[in-house]
């Protein structure tokens, strides 16, 4: 089971959820081209063997525009350019992404606080981004937006912990800090801080995740059967994650 597949996931809880909320089809075609942009992302980063961040503070956006047209179309179409809210989150996350890459692939021994924040804004400011592409404004309530997005990406990270610790990737589940229980109890803490901005956009996603909390202990399981070639009873009894 792998992030894409937990990614599609959560296209499809989002979807149901945009559709519900009255948000029009081409709102919900966008959140599919949100996932496109980041693959596009993603590739550009593997072709220059820089982060983003690197990348737009060495050469700038119009070496982006000249050499990447197909990403800079997303970023002009969806009004994310420098002097607007939108630009402040693309740039936040691609700073966090570069933090990422510092901190969970290169530092040798991270700390609780640097893990839980890489992953924390990480998630978050994708979850910024993708509002201000669907409403244009600034998010209904950033703290709670940052909080909702960060309770995705770490449950991403729970679903790859048993890849990622192969890889040598640092997160709070590879390194120890969180099991299961954890996660599940920051998703309804999560819940419940939505709940109070009474902004179905947050806390419709998160009752639906709580929902299927089943399934992702189910996915990380196939993937620790996948990754580790053990058997299920050896795999329940070890002290990696918690089925």
């Amino acid at each position: 089971m792998t992030s894409k597949e937990l990614i599609d996931v959560f296209l499809l809880i989002t979807e149901k959820k945009l559709k519900v909320l009255g948000f029009k089809d081409e709102d919900i075609n966008k959140v599919r081209e949100f996932v496109r942009l980041g693959v596009l992302y993603d590739k550009i980063e593997e072709d220059t063997g820089m982060s983003f961040y690197e990348l737009i503070n060495k050469y700038g956006l119009n070496h982006i525009k000249s050499r990447y047209p197909v990403f800079y179309e997303y970023i002009e179409r969806w009004n994310i350019l420098p002097g607007t809210v939108g630009w402040d989150y693309f740039y936040n996350l691609a700073y966090w992404q570069h933090k990422a890459l510092e901190i969970q692939h290169n530092k040798p021994d991270p700390t609780y606080i640097e893990l839980y924040q890489v992953s924390y804004y990480k998630g978050g400011y994708t979850m910024c981004l993708l509002e201000y592409i669907l409403t244009q404004k600034k998010c209904h309530n950033e703290d709670v937006a940052l909080r909702v997005g960060a309770t995705i990406q770490f449950i991403d990270d729970y679903v790859d912990a048993p890849e990622d610790k192969v890889k040598g990737i640092k997160t709070l589940f590879t390194v120890g800090y969180w099991k299961a229980y954890d996660l599940y109890n920051y998703i309804k803490d999560t819940y419940l801080i939505a709940k109070k901005t009474n902004y179905k956009l947050y806390y419709d996603l998160l009752d639906d995740v709580l929902t299927l909390f089943p399934l992702f202990n189910a996915m990380q399981f196939l993937q620790m059967l996948k990754t580790f070639k053990k058997s299920a009873t050896q795999i329940i009894k070890s002290n990696f994650g918690l089925i």
